[in-house]
């Protein structure tokens, strides 16, 4: 009798925990902002009431997850799918430099609660982007974008309500390639982005740190691949992505410092149902001194690898067996 009562109030425990945790979730919908200009994925960010963020120049933004962390620490996770992207910047998460175009994307889930994803634990938050299942056969796609917000002179350059122009946006620019078929599909993405600083505040510190025009410039490509069927699933994605030059903000300098920076990604993730699991995850981020600086920072080569396999034993009651392997390693150039 004690036992039942001890199933019937653990049973309760986990709808309890579960529904509490999905109440602290968020999902933005991608179709909601097709006739908005914020295209970037830190613009999509500002229709999340759990998000907090910050920002020095509108483009590198400081994330703070319903308030599970303080938005300086930027210690939330971002996944695509199942995927673990790792784009940091001296330990710090750039949502921007992601390099998945955003136009393959379904919807944006901010998780503001701490739990398990994809058998990665996420303590602080984590921003998880769903992708569109394309239609069968190939297909094509693209956008071109390029205008100013408001807050561009304009029409009222000469007169009384005159303001002073606060960005440009674009030229941003991205191309599918995608072939779909019943049981999964393979999908090419291809990106660049140009974001111009013309914010006044901003223009003066970066012209005192570089000899390169005010800007930053994001090419980028991803790979995706999903397969399931009955009894099999595959799951592979990788990207690339280099902006240069880039600007981090640095608190204690109060002061953009110009780099270029560069990520590279590869996960691979798969199941035999019922039986086993298996995961491999790689993200290199590679930080170098812009050729135009007249100030820079360190350079260093962070590499970040993390394998994982498990089984399901079944006796009595099913047993999971796990084996974990995590790297970190950085490699300061000098």
């Amino acid at each position: 009798m004690k036992a039942l009562w001890k199933k019937r109030f653990l049973l309760f425990g986990l709808i309890l925990s579960a529904c509490f945790g999905y109440g602290l979730n968020d999902t933005v919908y991608f179709d909601d902002l097709l006739n908005s200009s914020n295209l970037r994925y830190a613009d999509f960010l500002q229709y999340s009431t759990s998000v907090d963020v910050t920002s020095t120049d509108f483009y590198c933004w400081r994330i703070s997850i319903n308030n599970l962390a303080n938005y300086r620490d930027n210690g939330w996770d971002l996944y695509l799918d199942d995927h673990l992207i790792k784009p940091l910047v001296y330990g710090e998460q750039s949502l921007n430099q992601f390099s998945f175009s955003n136009l393959s994307v379904d919807s944006i889930e901010i998780i503001g609660h701490p739990g398990l994803i994809g058998g990665n634990y996420t303590g602080q938050g984590a921003i998880r982007i769903h992708t569109v299942r394309p239609g069968r056969g190939f297909s094509t796609s693209g956008n071109i974008l390029l205008a100013n917000e408001s807050g561009d002179p304009g029409p009222y350059k000469y007169t009384e309500r005159s303001s002073p122009n606060v960005d440009k946006i674009g030229h941003d620019n991205s191309a599918i390639l995608e072939y779909g078929f019943p049981s999964g599909w393979i999908r090419l993405t291809l990106n660049s982005q140009q974001h111009t600083y013309t914010d006044t505040a901003v223009c003066p510190r970066i012209r005192r740190m570089t000899e390169d025009w005010p800007g930053a410039n994001k090419i980028a490509g991803a790979l995706d691949i999903q397969y399931s069927s009955k009894r099999w699933n595959h799951s592979f994605f990788s990207s690339w992505s280099s902006n240069q030059p880039a600007f981090l903000f640095i608190d204690i300098f109060q002061q953009e410092f110009p780099l270029q920076f560069h990520h590279f990604q590869s996960s691979y993730s798969g199941n035999r149902k019922n039986v086993l699991q298996w995961y491999m995850n790689y993200n290199r981020n590679d930080i170098r001194r812009c050729a135009k600086a007249l100030h820079s920072l360190e350079p260093y080569v962070h590499h970040s690898l993390d394998l994982r396999a498990e089984t399901v034993v079944n006796f009595a009651n099913p047993l999971r067996i796990a084996y974990r392997l995590n790297s970190n390693q950085y490699d300061f150039s000098g």
